[in-house]
């Protein structure tokens, strides 16, 4: 159902991207909870790791969306990164991918405990890869989930 939604949205706008965040987070959670399922059998988490990778095609989908920026798909971004980050920082995904873990591994530990010091300098560090890619402003944003997790402790 996903996949066909994402090959619809070159023709939509931006009111596709809540019926997106809901199909990409559900995605998540039935990946994450087959997962603990199949955990005890096979000791990795397969499943989560196809989910973030189609989840990876939304995001895609949304930050080369060039439409007007008043309808553009591009807000969408900061809904997508907080759903990768709900699933990047599963260590059988950084061991797979080390690239991605040098990238993305301090960022993600720093949101998941709500560090947002540790996150400035982990995104710091990683600026100038992220400018390449034309990803660091939605990283950048992620920073709002590293203060939320803050207040989470609190």
């Amino acid at each position: 159902m996903l996949l066909a939604f994402q090959r619809g949205m070159g023709t939509m706008t931006r009111w596709c991207l809540p019926t997106l965040y809901i199909i990409n987070n559900d995605l998540r959670i039935v990946a994450s909870k087959a997962d603990d399922e199949l955990e005890a059998v096979e000791g990795q988490r397969k499943k989560l790791e196809e989910a973030a990778n189609v989840i990876s095609k939304s995001f895609t989908y949304c930050i080369t969306d060039r439409g007007v920026l008043h309808s553009s798909k591009k807000y969408g971004t900061y809904c997508m990164i907080g759903i990768l980050f709900r699933v990047l920082p599963t260590d059988a995904l950084f061991q797979k991918f080390q690239k991605t873990r040098q990238i993305y591994g301090d960022l993600a530990t720093a949101i998941r405990i709500g560090d947002v010091k540790a996150f400035n300098v982990a995104l710091n560090v990683s600026e100038p890869l992220l400018i390449r890619q034309g990803t660091y402003f939605a990283i950048e944003k992620a920073e709002s989930i590293a203060i939320r997790q803050l207040f989470r402790k609190v």
